[in-house]
């Protein structure tokens, strides 16, 4: 009498698998029919990560942005402007045609010359 013969643990088994499964796939389709499910996620007001103005940013930092027409030792020009190079100037390395931001002191000297990302 304490024994459980083959069929009727197969039959255990059996029953024990189609609970599990019904607990596996009917839950969820019951959640989702009860309206407490996920909700759709809304951006913040105002804001747009799709548009950031980088061109402002440039601005701010560089007194002018333009291409490199012609470059000597001491001058550069830029978008037909001729401006002198100071001393103490930074310069990258760029060449005619070189999309470029730069910074200039008091005297209207470049301090700053720098390679930029040429505007779309």
């Amino acid at each position: 009498m304490g024994r459980i013969n083959l069929t009727n643990r197969i039959k255990h088994g059996v029953m024990m698998l189609f609970v599990v499964l019904g607990m596996v796939f009917v839950a969820p389709v019951a959640a989702d029919e009860g309206g407490e499910g996920v909700r759709e996620i809304r951006p913040p007001a105002g804001f747009d990560a799709g548009e950031v103005d980088i061109s402002s940013a440039v601005k701010k930092h560089f007194d002018l942005t333009g291409k490199v027409n012609y470059k000597t030792d001491d001058r550069v020009v830029i978008s037909d402007g001729n401006f002198k190079i100071a001393e103490d100037a930074k310069i990258s390395s760029v060449s005619q045609g070189a999309y470029v931001g730069v910074k200039l002191n008091d005297r209207g000297e470049i301090v700053e010359l720098k390679r930029l990302q040429s505007p779309r």
